[in-house]
């Protein structure tokens, strides 16, 4: 049952990444960004009344990749100790997102 819901976990965070990057493309051509560097959205996970862990979705910075501006997304679920002992659950998602 525990595994079920971490992988509910995992594929929320993942939507929630895609939505975003959805969003940040619809401003395509627009000088005007949604988000700015260090912005961060940090979620608890909790499993009924038990707190399982957090996730954290973090804009991490504005960069040039391929001669072609870029913002670089960083999503990360960890579990906290208590429930470690049974899942361990530590994962990262990195995204890079072409802007303009």
């Amino acid at each position: 049952m525990i595994f079920k819901k971490l992988k509910f976990f995992k594929l929320v965070i993942f939507i929630l990444s895609c939505c975003v990057m959805t969003a940040w493309s619809s401003f395509e051509g627009n000088t005007d960004f949604p988000f700015e560097p260090g912005e961060k959205s940090a979620y608890k996970i909790k499993w009924g009344y038990i707190p399982a862990g957090e996730a954290v979705f973090e804009v991490k910075s504005i960069e040039e990749v391929n001669n072609t501006l870029c913002c670089h997304f960083s999503t990360t679920v960890q579990t906290n100790p208590f429930i470690n002992k049974f899942y361990e659950a530590e994962d990262s998602i990195n995204a890079v997102v072409h802007i303009i």
